[in-house]
């Protein structure tokens, strides 16, 4: 899969988004946008789709070091930003709970996590 360049309205979106996931929702890629996937039977959709549980987090990972390159840019509300980035780790805590079993996939979930409280705290945004 390879990624395309996000807008800072698409890093809004996917952020809020990420938000809403609950325990055990499965996700889909939809063009520059992750989505639940609330078809009767996930799994075939994502294999029809050769989305896979490492795609998805591959794309997470991709639209929160998005956020943190607009945070570098001035003309730019980054307290909202900031907000959407803290607003997600629910949804990401979620995505953790959901693949219990697969140790890798929440290992790759607490890394966002720690890129995004860290990114918080504020020194990486000075710069």
């Amino acid at each position: 899969m390879t990624q395309s360049e996000l807008s800072l309205e698409e890093v809004y979106i996917n952020l809020l988004l990420i938000s809403k996931i609950e325990i055990g929702n499965k996700l889909i890629l939809n063009d520059n946008y992750i989505t639940i996937d609330t078809s009767i039977i996930p799994s075939i959709t994502r294999k029809i789709n050769s989305i896979n549980r490492d795609d998805t987090i591959k794309f997470i990972s991709h639209i929160i070091n998005t956020s943190f390159e607009y945070l570098k840019k001035d003309n730019l509300d980054k307290q909202r930003l900031l907000t959407h980035l803290q607003l997600c780790l629910n949804g990401l805590n979620n995505i953790k709970q959901t693949y219990v079993y697969d140790k890798l996939v929440q290992a790759k979930i607490d890394v966002i996590i720690e890129n995004i409280n860290v990114n918080n705290r504020g020194p990486a945004l000075s710069a």
